[in-house]
């Protein structure tokens, strides 16, 4: 059910990791498809580019959805959260602290400065270079990531 077209090169999906559970790969992230009898949950959404991927993967099951659940706010988690939230009207679930993140998805405070760990993790910068381009192709293309500024945002128990 959840494959990729024939010659799509842009995500790779796992298909079940665990039964009913489909990990997609794409953008240097990984993101979830959570298969119940009512419908499916997203867990993350990638990047913003990775709608793509999931348009591929649920093919004409796009209305299945019925929630996403993002695990932390970082732009590789966000992606496409907010255009689920509205083109999907489904319910986006982060935590309090992580609220304000999910607006701005491409600008968040890092705990650490970031040039120590590039100058270090040379094995890091095809990805980075990978992202950095996704994102500029993203922003000439118009869509500039305002994000979720109306998300629909639920308190998540931390006793799950």
């Amino acid at each position: 059910m959840f494959e990729a077209l024939p010659g799509e090169t842009a995500a790779m999906v796992v298909r079940n990791v665990s039964p009913g559970v489909h990990r997609i790969e794409d953008a240097f992230t990984n993101w979830y498809l959570i298969e119940a009898e009512d419908g499916i949950t997203i867990v993350d959404c990638g990047v913003p580019s990775s709608w793509e991927s999931l348009r591929t993967a649920l093919g004409g099951r796009i209305g299945a959805v019925r929630a996403v659940v993002l695990t932390h706010a970082h732009f590789d988690h966000v992606g496409f959260a907010e255009r689920a939230r509205s083109e999907l009207k489904v319910p986006v679930y982060v935590h309090d602290n992580d609220v304000p993140l999910t607006r701005h998805p491409w600008r968040y405070d890092h705990e650490r400065a970031r040039t120590p760990y590039l100058a270090t993790q040379t094995k890091a910068l095809p990805i980075v270079g990978a992202l950095l381009r996704a994102r500029r192709a993203r922003c000439s293309a118009g869509d500039h990531g305002t994000g979720a500024q109306s998300m629909i945002v639920l308190l998540l128990a931390a006793d799950w």
